[in-house]
Formats: structure tokens, C-alpha cells, sequence
């Protein structure tokens, strides 16, 4: 059975690493998601929601993968 990868880096979640979960529901490693979204858009990069910049990464979830 394959751990879900993170459309960033293409990485497997494994246990205990930290990700941040989008209000679209996408899940990314932490430092890649941050990186993309404060570097590279304002977009989801797997499903392109657009989260402009009335929104920050405090209001995503932030968790660790057990």
C-alpha cells in the first residue's frame, strides 16, 4: 500500500512529518507548501483554488501525520 506523496515534491508522507492541510482538503509537506504559496501563487497546486490574499497560512491546518 503506497503513503499518499505530496504534489510538490513528490514525496511520501511518512509517519510523524509535518503537513498543512488547505481549506481546499489538499494535504502538503509543510516547508513545501509555505514555500509555494509565500514564492511561487497564491493557488492550490493540485487543484488551483485561488486563495488570494485575504488568506495566511495561519488559517490552514497544521498537523502531524501519525
Amino acid at each position: 500500500h503506497t503513503q499518499p506523496t505530496c504534489a510538490i515534491c513528490m514525496e511520501e508522507f511518512i509517519p510523524a512529518c509535518l503537513m498543512r492541510t488547505l481549506p481546499c482538503l489538499h494535504h502538503f509537506h509543510v516547508d513545501c507548501i509555505d514555500r509555494w504559496l509565500l514564492e511561487e501563487s497564491s493557488e492550490c497546486p493540485s487543484c488551483k483554488t485561488d486563495f488570494g490574499s485575504g488568506w495566511s497560512l495561519d488559517q490552514s491546518s497544521r498537523d502531524i501525520r501519525e
